[in-house]
């Protein structure tokens, strides 16, 4: 079992957090750095265009394969967007 981070580059559903991209991947790296439950996948940060959950949802069930149960952790702000 493992919590995969999976932080967002361009919302679409909000304006853009105070912190950017590189200073939250930074603030996450340092959460989670002795903590090996936790693993950070930066592949919305790579993205430019706005990012849907969605979309990458998709990407990690081909990735996972269909036997890996996958469950969605997300913030209240994103709850309220949904």
């Amino acid at each position: 079992t493992r919590v995969t981070i999976i932080p967002n580059n361009v919302p679409p559903h909000r304006p853009q957090p105070e912190a950017n991209s590189v200073q939250r991947k930074h603030m996450l790296e340092l959460a989670i750095a002795d903590k090996p439950l936790f693993t950070l996948d930066e592949r919305e940060l790579k993205r430019n265009a706005p990012s849907y959950t969605a979309q990458t949802l998709k990407e990690w069930r081909q990735e996972q394969g269909p036997g890996v149960p996958l469950a969605l952790i997300i913030g209240q702000d994103s709850l309220l967007a949904f």
